[in-house]
């Protein structure tokens, strides 16, 4: 599903800014991608997925951006007002 989401945001001129998830799968995506300390790689995120496949359960939860002249991407996407964004545990479809 990552990849067709990345297509429709490259269709959409929109830029990913990054994932709303918990602070340790972050942790944990920034120790086995250090070369994406943003964390918006979605080719990573994909190959990150396929190794925790349980990670985003059912859902997606993201933040995105218009790009274009006079946009420039954040340099912390999960820093909003001087606090993190995380997400609590979604509970498991029934």
């Amino acid at each position: 599903m990552l990849p067709q989401i990345k297509a429709f945001l490259t269709a959409h001129d929109l830029r990913f800014l990054g994932f709303v998830v918990d602070g340790a799968v972050i942790t944990r995506y920034r120790q086995r991608f250090p070369e994406d300390p943003a964390a918006t790689d979605l080719d990573r995120w994909d190959t990150f997925e396929a190794e925790h496949p349980a990670m985003f359960g059912r859902m997606y939860q993201f933040w995105v951006q218009k790009a274009g002249p006079g946009t420039s991407p954040v340099a912390d996407p999960f820093k909003h007002s001087g606090q993190t964004v995380s997400a609590r545990p979604l509970a498991p479809r029934r």
